[in-house]
């Protein structure tokens, strides 16, 4: 009987947490995984600054701002708002960006009690991010 009480209250507590939704989306980094520089002979090291900097960048406040301005944040998670008050702070709380191994790939993951915002979060993330790539490659072109 003892036994049982802590785990009839764990699945009363465990059911009303609301329910989390998690999106993903898989991002190539343009450019290749090699190099001709002598870092290119250490194995893992040609590409790491290429993965820091691209996991800082999808990670700053600015660059999350920029996406959250794109978005139309659900009132729900505004606490009843009119004006959404979700920030670059509020998303990177749930945001985890990390490299698949061994590939020139990373994974942006994003957790919500709202799943049609989290995939939006996601696309809106993944679009932005191709359009900082785009605009990297094209050097000549006026920003």
């Amino acid at each position: 009987m003892l036994v049982l009480a802590p785990l009839f209250f764990g699945w009363i507590y465990a059911d009303t947490l609301p329910d989390v939704y998690q999106s993903k989306a898989t991002v190539l980094l343009s450019g290749e995984q090699e190099n001709s520089s002598i870092a290119s002979l250490i194995p893992g090291a040609s590409s790491a600054v290429d993965f820091d900097t691209s996991i800082f960048l999808l990670k700053s406040h600015r660059f999350l701002d920029l996406v959250v301005s794109k978005l139309s944040i659900p009132t729900s998670l505004t606490n009843n708002q009119q004006e959404p008050s979700w920030g670059a702070g509020d998303i990177d709380k749930n945001l985890s960006i990390s490299q698949i191994p061994r590939t020139n790939l990373l994974e942006i993951s994003f957790d919500s009690i709202a799943p049609k915002f989290s995939a939006q979060l996601v696309n809106a993330i993944t679009a932005n991010f191709a359009e900082y790539q785009a605009q990297l490659l094209q050097p000549n072109v006026k920003k």
